[in-house]
């Protein structure tokens, strides 16, 4: 039998437990207590997450979960510290130290941000002082504790201290608009996306790769581009999705070179013409949903080249988000659904059987593949990073062989004519 090793990266033999093809899952809804909205979702950890919540109007509210979003209990101290406010942003590093951008009502526009490092029960201001959003919004980022990003305006803030100092960055090609999303995949790479404020709705979409120091940037000419999500999947990949586009229909920008070029795919592919998407989530290059203003979830296996339904949701859907192994989509009032991957564990996938031995492992080993598969290998953590890839043909195992991953859980996705995504345990 031929041996396949990863090329990026060197793994300790881990054993599998087979999870079943990823395409079969099913959704099912998980409404919130109250029948409440979630804004935004954001997890730490594949259990603990955090959430900004409203009933469609009035007051949003911070609510924690310890149950991978199953049940939700209110934080207390937001009522007091985010009265009057408009959340925008949060970012978790751990399950105890987290930040929040928000806007207060009065003055109009002015931007702040705040860190926790008990769970939300307590905040603190950090930020660089009061700042003005324009007409975007505030996006807060920390890929780690010290390491962090706040953007609002024309304008990232960084800081590489935790906050206690920060430097500027102004973007340019905009003089009004603001920000409108940013994320980083690790304290380097990141993707900003941004309008220019006006009527034309003209947007721009900047990437960094020194934590920074310096952004490319792609500012568009046309109408109704402005850059409403984006995510920076790996370091190579990056991808911006525009909010609207009336005129040429919607696309979504990606990059696998930081944006040296950019690949164009029109969201032709929507059930209805009247729809459109709200947003994304990408797992690893190839494996993506999109969520739209209809309900739909679309799910693509080929990195965006196709889509497919996924599921349907009765009212409009407006945001994804992963907790590492699990996808979760919300919407409106009392709409809030998760991917139900327990429906698909143990079913059979033709043509392909898994050994793997021993399981849980703590040494040196070989995971054999055996059957008619192939394709892109991805190993991500429990949290969704991506830690290495490979390829795979047919009559190959994979051979992990560096001892090189910490205790814990792993998944490793197969994707090629059929996807599955099975799970690794490092004891």
């Amino acid at each position: 039998m031929k041996y396949s090793k990863f090329l990026l990266c060197k793994l300790i033999a881990i054993g599998l437990l087979f999870m079943g093809n990823v395409a079969n899952a099913q959704w099912r809804n998980i409404s919130t207590q109250e029948g409440l909205r979630v804004n935004e979702i954001t997890f730490p950890s594949r259990d603990v997450a955090y959430s900004y919540m409203d009933r469609g109007s009035g007051q949003q509210l911070l609510y924690k979960s310890t149950d991978a979003g199953l049940s939700w209990t209110k934080i207390s101290s937001d009522t007091i510290v985010f009265k009057n406010s408009n959340l925008h942003n949060l970012s978790f590093v751990n399950e105890d130290i987290g930040f929040i951008a928000f806007a207060k009502f009065s003055p109009r526009r002015s931007t702040y941000l705040y860190k926790t490092k008990d769970g939300g029960n307590s905040w603190d201001s950090i930020g660089p002082g009061a700042t003005q959003n324009g007409s975007g919004v505030a996006r807060v980022n920390f890929p780690s504790e010290q390491v962090g990003y706040y953007a609002t305006a024309n304008k990232v803030f960084s800081t590489k201290n935790g906050g206690s100092s920060w430097k500027t960055k102004t973007l340019a090609g905009f003089s009004y608009g603001g920000v409108k999303d940013m994320d980083f995949y690790d304290n380097d790479y990141g993707i900003v996306g941004a309008w220019d404020g006006s009527f034309a709705y003209k947007g721009a979409i900047y990437t960094t790769s020194n934590g920074g120091n310096t952004w490319d940037s792609l500012v568009f000419d046309s109408s109704n581009t402005s850059i409403g999500k984006v995510q920076q999947v790996s370091n190579n990949l990056a991808i911006a999705m525009e909010e609207n586009n009336w005129f040429y229909g919607q696309r979504i920008y990606k990059t696998f070179n930081q944006g040296a070029s950019w690949d164009t795919v029109t969201l032709s592919f929507l059930k209805d013409s009247s729809d459109n998407a709200s947003d994304f989530y990408f797992r690893d290059p190839k494996i993506g949903y999109l969520a739209t203003t209809k309900g739909y979830i679309y799910m693509t296996i080929d990195g965006g080249k196709t889509w497919s339904i996924s599921h349907k949701e009765k009212f409009g859907l407006t945001l994804l988000e992963s907790n590492g192994t699990t996808m979760y989509s919300a919407g409106t009032v009392n709409v809030f659904v998760v991917e139900d991957k327990d429906l698909s564990i143990g079913r059979p996938v033709e043509d392909i059987r898994i050994m793997a031995y021993p399981n849980p492992v703590s040494r040196s080993g070989q995971v054999y593949f055996t059957g008619n598969i192939h394709g892109e290998v991805f190993l991500t953590s429990y949290t969704g990073k991506l830690l290495c890839k490979g390829s795979l043909q047919r009559g190959e195992a994979i051979n992990l062989d560096a001892m090189n991953l910490s205790a814990g859980l792993y998944f490793l996705t197969i994707s090629g004519e059929q996807v599955q995504t099975v799970k690794l345990v490092v004891d």
